[in-house]
């Protein structure tokens, strides 16, 4: 954002930063699927134009974006290389979100609610094959590139803090610093809570159908935005259910035993607001951006006379496919 020299706009209770970019999704032959970024204005010829964050510039608050901390003399040149990554926003045939819990024992983001996703490979066909292939590892659905749309962009660092970043570069442990494409899959034949997934369980212990409608209400809003109270501490999603993989390998359905400690349902105030919230759960930061994101262009596309719901269209914005 800085080497574009856009100017973006501070969400203070969110923490980022945010600006449209003019964006370019390509393949190279030789490292696979690429982006190329630009200032949206004028939009070079077959660019879209779609939203970019990071987190906020606040240092004060220690919420800057992390990287900043390669400025300091001491990190001369061993700036990291910002990789690239690829996230599904799947939603279903009734406006529902599929949002799925890291586990406990991973050593990024434990508890975390996400979305499916993952690094970009060589491999990869294009980012929509890259963000389908994640879909399908980590929850068994499938799609094809014509259900894709691009949302957003996201710039994920970790360590989150500037501090823990700079922590990090003295000890030389690890850090990861990618440009995340949030693309949002259309599944209208799956209908959410009585599909079945299949859970890849190094990546999700958990897994919910959230409406879009909460999503924006909910999980991403309100003036207790990052608080547990509110009015909200009776509303609850039932588990997804899951194929669950015998011995022999064949699969049996059967509802989801993951170690949890929600009861019969899943709390929205355990999920409600950034990560890590009072239950050490809540959203990661660039996934509430990308999910307000996908909330306000559904309903852009209402006031305009589509419902996304209905089949009339499989896109979340008038964006090219590939």
């Amino acid at each position: 954002m800085r080497a574009l020299g856009l100017t973006s706009i501070l969400d203070r209770r969110l923490g980022i930063e945010s600006t449209p970019v003019g964006c370019i999704f390509g393949m190279d032959q030789g490292i696979g699927p690429t982006v190329q970024l630009s200032n949206p204005s004028p939009l070079e010829a077959g660019a879209l134009q779609i939203p970019l964050a990071h987190q906020g510039m606040e240092k004060a608050a220690n919420t800057c974006c992390p990287v900043l901390a390669d400025d300091d003399p001491e990190n001369a040149g061993v700036a990291a290389a910002c990789r690239f990554g690829a996230v599904a926003i799947p939603v279903d045939g009734q406006n529902r979100v599929l949002l799925t819990r890291r586990p406990r024992t991973m050593r990024t983001f434990p508890g975390c609610w996400v979305l499916p996703g993952g690094s970009v490979d060589h491999s990869d066909r294009s980012v929509y094959h890259a963000a389908l292939r994640e879909l399908e590892e980590e929850t068994g659905l499938r799609a094809t590139t014509e259900a894709c749309t691009p949302l957003c962009l996201w710039e994920s660092c970790y360590p989150t803090t500037i501090e823990g970043w700079r922590s990090a570069r003295r000890q030389g442990t690890r850090t990861a610093h990618f440009l995340v494409a949030f693309v949002a899959v259309r599944l209208p034949d799956v209908d959410g809570p009585n599909t079945p997934l299949r859970l890849q369980p190094s990546e999700c212990d958990l897994a919910t159908w959230v409406p879009l409608k909460d999503v924006a209400t909910v999980l991403c809003d309100g003036d207790d935005f990052n608080s547990a109270a509110g009015g909200i501490a009776d509303i609850t999603y039932s588990p997804a259910k899951r194929v669950v993989e015998s011995d022999g390998g064949e699969a049996a359905r059967g509802s989801s035993d993951a170690p949890s400690t929600v009861g019969e349902g899943i709390l929205a105030a355990r999920m409600r607001g950034i990560y890590p919230n009072a239950y050490e759960e809540g959203i990661g930061r660039g996934h509430l951006f990308a999910l307000r994101c996908l909330a306000r262009a559904t309903e852009s596309q209402r006031q305009v006379g589509l419902d996304p719901s209905d089949g009339t269209s499989s896109s979340i914005e008038d964006a090219p496919q590939v």
